[in-house]
């Protein structure tokens, strides 16, 4: 009963406000008017659908906080090569603690949003990775239809779908769900994760192989 009182106090102050507006739109034409309505909500989807916008961040660590309000992670980023900042909610980054301090070497990577639409202000959505950057050399291949896969693990699903990374750059890879599976469980414990060997596409399976 409430919601239907407030539906329909909703649908009379909508009411109301087209009427108040067609007051002082009179000297336009009903298809105009229309038309300019349309325009209103369509502005609003979009500023809503802004706001919303969610983008990926990666660059060597500059500084790390993991403790107090405001704890955030310091970046040199990886495109623009200018320092930036992203806070991240305290209780997040308390697995990290352990790199405050020792930033060298160091990389992070992860999603964040605005604030507000207008702000400088970004935010972490949900929970970044801090790593260290790989520069390692691939294994020797022995044959010509292998494929060398060696980094580091970021993100892994239980159907077998991973993201790792190698000397800065990020790769995805579909392999043995059972592996991936375990991978997820490490990676949910704050573990390292790494990949090294030499694959093979299994067209039977469909995903990759170690030899």
């Amino acid at each position: 009963m409430k919601n239907v009182i407030f539906m329909e106090s909703v649908t009379h102050c909508t009411n109301d406000l087209v009427v108040d507006l067609r007051k002082h739109t009179k000297s336009i034409s009903a298809p105009a008017f229309l038309l300019f309505l349309s325009i209103i909500v369509a502005i609003g989807f979009s500023l809503e659908a802004r706001e919303r916008k969610v983008v990926r961040f990666s660059g060597k660590l500059i500084r790390l906080e993991t403790s107090g309000r405001e704890a955030f992670i310091e970046y040199e980023d990886s495109t623009s090569q200018r320092i930036k900042k992203i806070y991240c909610d305290q209780d997040m980054m308390k697995g990290f603690s352990e790199f405050v301090g020792n930033e060298s070497g160091l990389f992070a990577e992860g999603k964040a949003t605005q604030l507000s639409l207008t702000s400088d202000v970004w935010v972490c959505v949900g929970r970044p990775n801090i790593r260290k950057k790989y520069s390692v050399e691939p294994p020797s291949l022995k044959k010509t239809n292998l494929r060398a896969i060696y980094g580091q693990v970021v993100e892994a699903e239980e159907n077998g779908q991973i993201v790792y990374t190698s000397n800065g750059r990020r790769s995805h890879l579909n392999i043995d769900p059972n592996i991936a599976s375990a991978f997820k469980k490490k990676l949910e414990r704050m573990e390292t994760v790494e990949i090294r060997g030499n694959f093979y596409y299994d067209r039977g399976k469909g995903y990759y192989v170690e030899e």
